[in-house]
């Protein structure tokens, strides 16, 4: 965010004549950023959770990123209409950047696995003795409906 989204510098730059140019490619330049962020950010938060409350998980987190935009789109419209457009665009880029150096400072920075992390999953917790250890090499067993559509595919096969 912070590397990737600083070119979104040239959108509060664009004006008349070359300088229009700035607009599209800061732009592409915080599209792509974007795009980068969302990959890697959901990556992270489906690796670490679950996967019975994965459903829960992504609707949660689409609810308070989705549920916001129309909040941002008022207090955007608002501060265009009062203080004008180019300094509600300075702040925009300057809140967007700002969201960077909260990750950046961040423990999540440190993290080199997913035992690192704190928590009930993180190092020093002991593990539960009522539940059994699993031979090492073997894998948890795919939700139940996975098992029945695999199941459907064979019978389908066998026909």
């Amino acid at each position: 965010m912070l590397v990737l989204g600083f070119p979104a510098l040239l959108i509060p730059l664009a004006g008349p004549g070359w300088r229009l140019a700035a607009f599209p490619v800061g732009m592409a330049f915080f599209s792509f950023s974007a795009v980068v962020y969302n990959v890697a950010q959901v990556s992270y938060r489906q690796a670490i959770c679950p996967p019975r409350l994965l459903g829960r998980m992504n609707a949660a987190v689409r609810w308070v990123v989705w549920g916001t935009l129309p909040l941002g789109g008022v207090i955007g419209g608002a501060l265009g209409a009062l203080a004008g457009v180019r300094p509600t665009l300075w702040l925009a880029f300057a809140g967007s950047w700002a969201a960077g150096w909260w990750v950046f400072f961040s423990p999540l920075r440190r993290q080199r696995s997913f035992d690192d992390q704190p928590g009930p999953r993180g190092p020093g917790r002991a593990r539960d003795p009522r539940r059994p250890r699993r031979p090492s090499g073997t894998r948890e067993r795919a939700p139940r409906t996975w098992r029945w559509r695999a199941a459907g595919r064979r019978r389908a096969a066998a026909r």
